[in-house]
């Protein structure tokens, strides 16, 4: 007879470290466990109604009720109501020489035993009455002896059988040691049996109220079946062999092979029913040591594959608490979710975008919703949180090799306190930790640095590599075709440069209207947008003032000075109180130096005039017409009479002309006066 001896020691996993795969129940070790246990079951006789075939030996058998032998039964020792019975075989078969039967008694008086004579022969002492039974006749005290445990004599013997008795007979009746007690001694009890060595057995079948084992035949063909009930209900543990294989299954509501089933374990591998229990819903594969929920066919450590298809791990109930959550109606709209208490913290969606505090990422633009914080309300954000000697990074890789690994880079240096972003792999921009900021120079603000500076007061500061290269700040609207700036400030060694290689020039103080503007053509325009004047100067004001000229002197100072493609030609100088306009006039300048003829023909031929202005309807009493003037001093006028542009008359022009006539006109009176 096999006992059932523990396999794996479950209880010692659980103070085994977290990580330890030892700490793993595996469905080997467990089928293992079932195995031994029906094993042990296999080779055990029912507690009750036990049904034995074949030799059936045991140290110790206490019978109460009937027993039922076909066959030989065969006993070292025999005991009747506690009292040893010493006969042997041959001794029963004394009494009239044939093995007894059940009949047997009948013969002692020839009428058919009732109860009260098998009492007599169980050690109960017998009264008269009882002995009356045996031969219908008024019992005598030898009568009385042979049934009350006291050493018969020949004479009480006889009385039974009438026959004389031999000492054998008188062992057997008087409880002396026979072979009979001996064989009974060697049985097991019908209540708690007791088995040594082997019992073999068709059938076994243990039960009670609440518990009962039966080892069977399984439908004729000699594949053995153990199934145990657990309680009244017809919850049972099945274990079947059947062509090599095991299988082991908890069943309830039903008899053995018919009923509900919970759990199975065939082969090592393990299910765990719906229920119904047709279908598994968790499946361990042994062979793959793989876990199936959902499906009996996993392909990977865990495979989750049921209708809707969701998979919580959490702490809390169905409502609430910290839980992790996957989620697949469809390929196209499944997720994998982090929640708190009736809150989500994280989101992948199907299209593997991560969500934090955001359940739709894939809403956002196409290009940038890979990850996405915040929900839309509140205030969101990221903490890289690094040491305080080291660097905190987001780095953007178009390859995993070189410096393919950071071609952009956002960078924060705790050690100097300082903001890094990089392009093509080298650093752009640095702002230090006073605010600066560092355009094209990774050396920061210092005296040397090349690049471009913003400083916290305001100044912009760019920097070029060399001496006499040119640094530059430019400006370009995204309709330019071409590399020409719109707007730059720029200088080399010896030059500054402002302008706009795509247009002119507008200035605007103090409000959105344009107050000065250098047009395409080199006008100056200051208050006003527009002039067909040529490359001049054209201003326009509603004050006292259009043009302003001062000088912190009081000497001579010059204001302005007229230069052309000769030089100076002209000056307005400042002098104390007074104006000067200079035009050029030396002799360095000057060939062919003479007198000048007499003026007198050319003042006479000076039409002076009175007119009135066509602007403003002004009235000038002196004045001359450049038509007029021009042929006769075509130096005072400019101006094409033919031309669109109105001509003028210079005055100054006229004066050396009178200062001639002036002259004649003294030597005149001079000489009448002499004479």
């Amino acid at each position: 007879m096999t006992n059932y001896t523990k396999t794996t020691d479950f209880a010692a996993k659980d103070s085994l470290p977290s990580g330890n795969a030892a700490k793993i129940v595996k469905g080997s070790e467990i089928d293992t466990e079932f195995n031994n246990i029906a094993t042990a079951s296999a080779t055990k006789a029912n507690a009750n109604d036990a049904v034995l075939t074949g030799t059936t030996t045991a140290q110790t058998l206490d019978i109460s009720g009937n027993v039922d032998v076909d066959g030989t039964l065969e006993t070292d020792a025999l005991s009747i109501n506690g009292v040893t019975v010493t006969s042997t075989a041959a001794e029963l078969n004394i009494l009239d020489g044939v093995t007894s039967t059940a009949a047997e008694l009948n013969i002692l008086d020839g009428v058919t035993s009732t109860t009260a004579e098998l009492n007599i022969l169980d050690g109960v002492t017998s009264t008269t009455a009882e002995l009356n039974i045996l031969d219908g006749v008024t019992s005598t005290t030898a009568e009385l002896n042979i049934l009350d445990g006291v050493t018969s004599t020949a004479a009480e013997l006889n009385i039974l059988d009438g026959v004389t008795a031999t000492t054998a007979e008188l062992n057997y009746v008087d409880g002396v040691t026979s072979n009979v007690q001996t064989q009974l001694n060697t049985k097991a009890p019908l209540a708690s049996p007791t088995f040594t060595g082997t019992v073999t057995a068709a059938g076994l079948t243990v039960s009670n109220s609440s518990l009962q084992v039966k080892l069977e035949e399984l439908d004729g063909t000699n594949n053995p079946r153990l199934v145990t009930y657990f309680d009244s209900s017809g919850t049972h543990l099945q274990h079947t062999w059947s062509s090599g294989a095991d299988s082991l299954f908890l069943e309830y509501g039903g008899s053995e092979g018919s009923g509900t089933k919970a759990l199975g374990i065939q082969g090592g591998d393990i299910s765990f029913y719906e229920d119904t229990g047709t279908t598994p819903k968790l499946f361990w594969d042994a062979s793959a040591e793989r876990l199936g929920i959902g499906t009996v066919s996993p392909y990977s450590a865990l495979t989750v594959d049921t209708a809707n298809g969701i998979l919580n791990i959490a702490n809390g109930n169905t409502s609430g608490g910290t839980k992790i959550q996957a989620w697949a109606a469809t390929p196209a709209n499944g997720y994998l979710a982090i929640e708190g208490y009736d809150k989500e913290y994280m989101r992948i969606d199907a299209s593997g975008n991560v969500g934090i505090g955001n359940t739709n990422p894939s809403d956002f633009f196409a290009t940038a919703d890979n990850l996405v914080l915040g929900g839309g309300s509140g205030s969101n954000g990221m903490t890289i949180y690094s040491g305080t000697g080291n660097f905190g990074n987001i780095y953007f890789a178009d390859g995993t090799s070189g410096n393919a690994e950071y071609r952009g880079y956002i960078a924060y240096d705790h050690s100097g306190d300082s903001l890094r972003i990089a392009t093509a792999a080298s650093e752009a921009m640095r702002i230090d930790s006073s605010g600066n900021v560092s355009v094209s120079s990774s050396a920061g603000l210092i005296e040397n640095a090349v690049g471009v500076f913003m400083l916290p007061a305001g100044e912009l500061r760019v920097k070029d590599s060399t001496e006499d290269g040119t640094a530059q700040i430019s400006t370009y609207n995204n309709n330019v075709t071409s590399d020409a700036e719109q707007f730059f400030v720029g200088n080399n060694l010896a030059d500054v440069d402002i302008g706009n290689k795509r247009g002119g020039l507008k200035f605007f103080a103090n409000s959105a209207t344009e107050r000065m503007r250098i047009d395409t053509s080199g006008n100056l325009l200051v208050g006003t947008t527009a002039g067909s004047f040529g490359a001049r100067i054209t201003a326009q004001s509603t004050s006292s003032y259009t043009f302003e000229s001062r000088r912190t002197g009081t000497g001579s100072q010059g204001h302005v000075v007229f230069r052309n493609a000769n030089g100076a030609v002209g000056t307005i100088f400042t002098n104390g109180s007074s104006t000067s306009y200079n035009t050029s006039s030396d002799q360095r300048l000057k060939d062919n130096i003479a007198d000048a003829p007499s003026a007198s023909d050319d003042i006479d031929a000076i039409q002076v005039r009175s007119f009135d202005w066509k602007a403003d309807g002004s009235h000038q009493k002196y004045g001359m017409v450049a038509q007029e003037l021009q042929s006769v001093a075509p130096e005072a006028v400019t101006g094409d009479a033919d031309s669109d542009e109105m001509m003028a008359v210079d005055y100054s022009k006229l004066v050396p002309m009178l200062v001639k006539e002036i002259q004649t006109l003294r030597n005149r009176v001079a000489q009448l006066e002499n004479n």
